[in-house]
């Protein structure tokens, strides 16, 4: 679905994805299997890739970007879980998390 270009983001639909990325993804983030973890933190490194490219590719002015940022709830709670990873056992997930942070930065 995300590869598909299925998710459209604009000021209408970006509650609900701030929402789904806050509370709709926080039953994965209990997952214990390497792989389902592995492809939870893949899944919300795309999502965010989406989020950048329809959002913020556009946005020259840094303040513009600040407050687009601060309107997102979404990503303190996703970089808080990721950071967890970085201590996983599993060095595919700990790689994944990585990636992903430095994806968010």
């Amino acid at each position: 679905m995300i590869e598909s270009g299925a998710i459209t983001l604009d000021d209408e639909t970006l509650p609900a994805f701030d929402g789904f990325m806050k509370e709709g993804m926080s039953p994965y983030f209990k997952e214990k299997k390497e792989p389902i973890k592995v492809e939870v933190i893949q899944t919300i490194r795309k999502l965010i890739e989406v989020y950048r490219e329809q959002l913020l590719a556009g946005i020259t002015d840094p303040a513009d970007l600040h407050i687009q940022g601060t309107r997102q709830t979404f990503i303190p709670v996703i970089v808080e879980e990721l950071v967890k990873y970085l201590a996983e056992y599993f060095e595919n997930v700990r790689e994944q998390a990585q990636l992903a942070l430095l994806y968010i930065v």
